[in-house]
């Protein structure tokens, strides 16, 4: 799954990150862009775990924003049950999608 962004939003984000990444990060800090890294989805993976262990399910409908939160939950609950739906759904005034 892949949330593209484009026009002034995205260009604001690709800017916000570049300035950011080019003051330097204070010692200590760890830049994390959004739904980018491999643990951030592994976060809304537990919930699938959970979901698919109390409450069995053929389908499941999630907000999709940037990607995380519905690409770690379908990856859970699919590996769980592979017959399983997982519908994506967003506003229609979102940026995202």
């Amino acid at each position: 799954m892949e949330c593209v962004a484009e026009g002034a939003l995205r260009e604001r984000q690709a800017d916000a990150a570049e300035q950011l990444l080019q003051r330097g990060l204070p010692p200590g800090a760890l830049f994390i862009e959004d739904g980018s890294s491999p643990q951030i989805v592994a976060g809304p993976s537990t919930i699938g775990l959970e979901l698919a262990a109390q409450w069995p399910a053929e389908v499941v409908i999630a907000p999709v924003g940037n990607g995380a939160l519905i690409g770690g939950l379908a990856t859970a609950l699919k590996a769980a049950n592979p017959t399983i739906e997982t519908i994506g759904v967003q506003s229609s005034a979102s940026p995202c999608i």
